[in-house]
């Protein structure tokens, strides 16, 4: 039986055109950019050039360790309201994210993937947010 298991997992990983859920519990280096007043086009090489915090990896894995892939056909046309610029580091690449400042949703930039936070977690995960961006220093780096 495991030996059945094993295989399909591995044809799971293999078949062309199939995207494995990435483990966003193992991201990392998690940082907010204060980039509020540019637009959806930014030129994410400036990053340096902004104002920034770090967030807690222990936090940020609990909020990523229940997320749900939002199916691609209910994202198209998406608008949004507004949202935080982040990254951070998932299998030695940068991760490039959209974090909604109204809802428990975000943007993995890379693939143009939405994931959503569980329902009973996205209260405190907009409160985090919004915490950690009233946190970035005024001082210094500018827009």
């Amino acid at each position: 039986m495991k030996f059945i298991v094993l295989i399909s997992a591995m044809l799971c990983t293999c078949v062309a055109g199939f995207s494995q859920f990435p483990d966003w519990r193992r991201a990392s280096g998690w940082v907010m950019y204060d980039t509020i007043a540019r637009g959806r086009i930014f030129q994410w090489d400036s990053l340096a050039f902004y104002r920034s915090t770090h967030m807690n990896d222990d936090t940020m894995k609990y909020y990523m360790s229940d997320v749900l892939q939002i199916p691609t056909e209910s994202t198209k046309g998406a608008v949004w309201m507004g949202y935080y610029r982040a990254s951070c580091q998932l299998r030695d690449t940068t991760r490039r994210l959209l974090i909604s400042r109204y809802g428990g949703f975000f943007e993995d930039l890379a693939t143009n993937t939405y994931y959503e936070i569980p329902i009973p977690d996205r209260a405190s995960w907009l409160e985090y947010f919004s915490q950690k961006f009233g946190s970035i220093s005024r001082v210094g780096k500018s827009d």
